[in-house]
């Protein structure tokens, strides 16, 4: 058990533990699901750069970021595969349900486990979420909901920051629950004026990982290169999200050269799905992941996705890394090669929450400085 950690704490997370062991279909369900993100459906493609406005000369924002891909082959790569650690936790949990108990596991483990049980066996966890048909659902209603109702409650830390350009028009989540959200807005900039840059919507937990809310139209054929676009990309500009995942891993890289790897996601949701991202500024990969809806048919909350993004926003303590299949083949996205004229920007001078000055073609634009956003302190090397 962590230093300081009470006694309450431990013993109502050994209640979620045996709650939701005690409901055999719920576990079948977890069971299943856990199978399933080694499954087809849920499987990743690699991806290739086939040219990106990264090195341009000038700043360029993310929302004007081009970065047109192609399938690095037809092999699809589990999803699962990626989060060794992850999986550890929950089959553990699953094969030793009728002795297991908190003490099996580290602190942070077991308070990752707790959160995903909870959220799975709450019946009501949907309602937050769950939109009138005659309410006009804003992008930052939406974007609201999505960080304090499903991304923050996943979190290992709870918290999350939103873009504070919108703090004038929303002070409160409007789902019900009346909950203020004033002290959660801050500076959420990214980047460097330079090269690509721009604001992140959310950034969960210290500033671990970015969220982008893109629209509901499907990407038209041939603007997208990578998989069936139907089925694969849930956004109207799959390149904005692109260059988030490249430039916030090389920003972490930089951040947390003890990290024992370097695939640090990006997520993309919609009204309807979630899409996962996925760079190694390392070994130079990126990954993508299809489509994962948020509700079932019956407007409950799908739980595959629940489970895939709990991996997700827990990567720095979930994740393995890249496989060894993805090593041996040698797969390169080409990052490299198209930014090789601005690399020393990418690898030595991104910032988060520090603001920038754009650097136009003719003139500076300033990009207004806010408040600083304190980053967590860095997980040990064991965690991750």
């Amino acid at each position: 058990m962590a230093t300081g950690e009470s006694v309450a704490k431990k013993l109502k997370r050994e209640c979620v533990f045996e709650r939701f062991r005690l409901n055999h279909e719920e576990m079948e369900d977890l069971k299943n699901n856990l199978k399933s993100l080694d499954g087809k459906n849920s499987a990743l493609c690699l991806l290739k750069i086939l040219s990106c406005n990264a090195a341009a000369g000038y700043g360029v924002l993310f929302s004007m970021a081009a970065c047109p891909t192609e399938r690095q082959s037809a092999e699809l790569h589990s999803f699962i595969s990626l989060f060794t650690r992850g999986k550890q936790v929950v089959s553990s949990y699953i094969e030793n349900r009728d002795n297991l108990t908190t003490n099996d596991y580290s602190s942070y483990t077991s308070n990752l486990l707790s959160k995903l049980l909870a959220f799975l066996s709450d019946k009501d966890a949907a309602e937050s979420l769950q939109v009138n048909p005659s309410y006009k659902l804003t992008e930052i209603d939406w974007t609201v909901r999505l960080a304090h109702h499903y991304f923050s409650r996943l979190s290992a830390t709870s918290s999350y920051t939103l873009d504070n350009h919108h703090h004038a028009e929303k002070l409160f989540c409007d789902c019900g629950c009346g909950e203020s959200i004033i002290e959660h807005y801050g500076d959420t900039s990214l980047g460097n004026g330079a090269g690509w840059h721009g604001y992140v919507d959310i950034l969960i937990g210290n500033s671990e990982l970015p969220v982008v809310i893109q629209g509901e139209s499907p990407v038209s054929p041939g603007r997208r290169h990578s998989t069936d676009v139907k089925k694969n990309y849930l956004g109207s500009d799959p390149d904005q999200a692109l260059a988030w995942t490249i430039v916030f891993s090389f920003l972490q890289k930089k951040l947390h050269p003890e990290y024992k790897n370097f695939l640090i996601p990006c997520i993309a949701a919609s009204k309807k799905d979630i899409c996962f991202y996925f760079y190694d500024s390392k070994h130079d990969i990126l990954l993508e992941s299809p489509a994962f809806p948020i509700f079932n048919p019956d407007k409950s909350l799908n739980k595959l996705t629940l489970l895939a993004t709990w991996c997700v926003v827990n990567y720095k303590y979930l994740c393995s890394g890249i496989t060894d299949t993805m090593m041996e083949n040698d797969y390169k996205a080409e990052f490299f090669k198209h930014a090789s004229a601005r690399i020393s920007i990418y690898r030595d001078s991104l910032s988060i929450s520090r603001g920038f000055e754009t650097v136009k073609r003719t003139r500076l634009e300033p990009w207004h400085m806010k408040c600083e956003v304190t980053h967590g302190k860095p997980v040990d090397e064991e965690q991750i």
